[in-house]
């Protein structure tokens, strides 16, 4: 089992299938590559959301 699909497991199984979760596996090899995946999935495992760590600037 890869890195990415052991961690997105974790996810489901604290979190169920929420749509957050499916948001990160959608776009797991599409517009995301492996490390940002994981990044964003061990982000929501660790605080329930990943948006956790989203920073909005304005110019």
């Amino acid at each position: 089992m890869t890195p990415v699909r052991r961690e997105l497991a974790v996810a489901r199984t604290k979190h169920g299938n929420s749509w957050e979760i499916q948001s990160i596996a959608n776009s797991w090899g599409d517009t995301m590559d492996d490390r940002e995946t994981l990044g964003a999935i061990r982000l929501f495992n660790r605080t329930g959301s990943m948006f956790a760590g989203v920073t909005c600037s304005i110019h």
